[in-house]
């Protein structure tokens, strides 16, 4: 698969405005100060906004790339053409 800006910019861009909406929703059901990490409740809230939001970002992007990755090998095995 070519992986160009265009297809850099499908993936990631769609995937951070997820991450930024999930983050949104879930810190507003939750409170970072209420989470506890082994035991310990040492997590700052910006650090627990942080890194929600990358993990949300990481797995959005993950979905993002294998839908796309999927999309192709379909168009690929209907046209009759390989973009592997």
């Amino acid at each position: 698969m070519k992986w160009d800006v265009a297809t850099l910019g499908t993936v990631f861009w769609p995937a951070f405005l997820g991450a930024a909406l999930l983050d949104g929703l879930v810190f507003t059901l939750v409170d970072p100060a209420t989470i506890e990490v082994f035991g310990y409740q040492n997590v700052s809230r910006q650090a627990a906004y942080t890194v929600g939001f990358f993990t949300f970002w990481i797995v959005i992007m993950a979905a993002s790339a294998a839908t796309l990755w999927l999309h192709r090998i379909q168009t690929a095995s209907t046209t009759g053409s390989s973009s592997r």
